[in-house]
């Protein structure tokens, strides 16, 4: 069985805060339950709900927005030697 340990910890972190908190997960199959996933959900709500309360903001990004500039085309035209 394989575990995975989450520690979060952001910078400006407060007692009363919830995201020092270690959480472990495993492999077994209990974390793919529709009842896991509402639990996961209401954490995640509640998580978001206490970062806004600290002052926190979430920004919408665009979805054509990417992390990776395009890049310029390489050609391999002629490369062969002769």
């Amino acid at each position: 069985m394989a575990e995975e340990v989450i520690k979060s910890s952001p910078a400006n972190e407060s007692p009363k805060s919830s995201w020092g908190a270690t959480r472990i997960r495993s492999d077994d199959g209990s974390d793919r339950s529709i009842s896991s996933k509402e639990n996961i959900r209401q954490q995640l709500d509640d998580d978001i709900l206490a970062f806004m309360a600290e002052g926190g903001q979430v920004e919408l990004i665009a979805a054509n927005v990417t992390a990776d500039p395009p890049k310029k085309p390489v050609s391999s035209y002629g490369s062969r030697p002769i």
